[in-house]
């Protein structure tokens, strides 16, 4: 008899334990975005999934930043869980070296391998423009 009291109390702990940490006493309540310039923080926790402030215990840190990577202006990103409840996620973002086009009056900005980050209106200061490329699908 004591031995199915035991086995009924693990039961029991086990039940209270995983509905505590599903709980919102353990999500992603405070989330630290670093990093950003060109992309938005809207943009980071959309791409994410972290936009719904989900429990921490179901935060897969590297799905997410596989995700963030495919993100356009994204070279690197970091994600750290802090428990009980916070997230810091750390965005490096890649650089635009040249600008192809024009094109319609628009400009490709790409970064040194050649990933396209943007398209923009006027040529950025610092960046090479190359031109006489036809299109370049963005």
């Amino acid at each position: 008899m004591i031995v199915v009291g035991v086995i009924f109390g693990l039961i029991v702990l086990v039940g209270v334990a995983f509905a505590l940490l599903h709980s919102s006493l353990f999500s992603a309540r405070h989330i630290t975005v670093i990093g950003i310039a060109h992309t938005s923080e809207a943009q980071v926790l959309g791409a994410a999934k972290l936009d719904n402030h989900p429990p921490l215990i179901d935060v897969d840190v590297a799905g997410d930043e596989n995700a963030l990577d495919r993100l356009p202006w994204v070279q690197r990103a970091v994600v750290t869980k802090h428990w009980p409840d916070s997230l810091t996620v750390r965005i490096t973002e890649r650089q635009p070296i040249a600008a192809v086009g024009p094109i319609a009056r628009r400009y490709a900005l790409v970064d040194v391998e050649g990933r396209i980050l943007a398209e923009v209106a006027q040529l950025p200061k610092g960046v090479v423009e190359i031109a006489g490329i036809g299109p370049v699908p963005v």
